[in-house]
């Protein structure tokens, strides 16, 4: 674990080395965020839940598409 002073607040790094999941939260044996439904945290200046939004896409696709728009 790494930590980084940032002034008014503080920044941790660390490595995830074990996830525990419920079983009703999986499809086909992997984790499924539709059914886990995860929350991510506002503090400024809204102190609000917000749900995480629908698939944007998969990985590198996004990125890609967006690199070629930078070359137009």
């Amino acid at each position: 674990m790494h930590s980084l002073e940032l002034g008014s607040h503080t920044l941790y790094v660390g490595r995830i080395e074990e996830v525990h999941v419920s079983s009703d939260c999986l499809t086909d044996g992997r984790i499924d965020l539709d059914k886990v439904k995860p929350l991510a945290y506002l503090e400024d200046p809204s102190r609000q839940y917000h749900g995480i939004g629908k698939l944007q896409g998969k990985g590198f696709s996004i990125g890609l598409e967006i690199k070629g728009k930078e070359k137009t």
